[in-house]
């Protein structure tokens, strides 16, 4: 193909790898941009409801999913002996622990686990933090929300500590159910901020990737996509010799 004083002639090889890898590059990128769309209505679906008055906890069983950020409350006693703690999880940079408290809410037949807040980890992994709670009954006000997604487990077990507090490495409800001997709501009650007996709670920060950062890695992909372009021309385009 020519193109004034220049001509295009590309490889087979190239060819190839750039149709092979370009569409997965931009595939890459338009998903980023769905994540952070699918994101955005998360937020103000969140927003929506965590401006709404709470409702008894009791009142969202059978279907637990759709109460997802519904404020609720909550009446009962937490179990203070017998208290969960997800490992690996980070924030501000600094590792530590969510701490996941069993409580027993008045007229229902299933535990559910209190996400207290975010506590350090210790220099030294064999000493844990002081998660000392009251066990008389009490009101909690909070949202539901699942847990979060674990990452790629090395092992076959959830439990990285024996013992109370056991330490996980993921919220596995049946693995769970069987160490606290009853049946658990498949959510987590995000305690709110303004209650006492938490920990360090900022759900904004905990809630995961932001729009903006799926934002920011489709446009990474996109990058690729166009850098990936312009090499396969500049590799292929020539510049024809001049007639004598």
């Amino acid at each position: 193909m020519h193109i004034g004083r220049f001509e295009f002639r590309p490889g087979l090889i190239p060819s190839l790898a750039t149709l092979l890898v370009l569409p997965v590059l931009l595939s890459l990128g338009f998903w980023q941009l769905q994540r952070a769309e699918f994101k955005v209505r998360l937020s103000v679906e969140r927003d929506d409801a965590l401006q709404g008055m709470p409702v008894a906890l009791q009142r969202l069983q059978p279907d637990w999913e759709q109460g997802r950020y519904h404020r609720v409350e909550a009446h009962g006693r937490y179990l203070p002996d017998r208290q969960v703690l997800l490992d690996n999880q980070i924030l501000n940079g600094r590792p530590g622990y969510w701490v996941l408290t069993p409580f027993q809410p008045e007229g229902l037949d299933q535990l559910i686990l209190v996400n207290r807040g975010w506590v350090p980890m210790d220099a030294d992994r064999n000493r844990l933090p002081q998660l000392a709670v009251r066990g008389d009954i009490r009101s909690l006000i909070g949202y539901l929300d699942r847990p979060p997604r674990p990452g790629i487990r090395l092992g076959e077990s959830v439990v990285s500590r024996e013992g109370w507090p056991l330490v996980v490495l993921e919220v596995d409800y049946d693995e769970l159910r069987v160490r606290l001997g009853q049946p658990l709501v498949p959510m987590l009650l995000q305690l709110s901020e303004q209650a006492e007996d938490g920990f360090e709670r900022d759900w904004r920060v905990t809630a995961g990737f932001g729009p903006d950062t799926h934002r920011g890695y489709a446009l990474q992909w996109f990058s690729l996509a166009a850098v990936l372009t312009l090499l396969y021309l500049g590799l292929n385009i020539r510049r024809r010799p001049a007639k004598g």
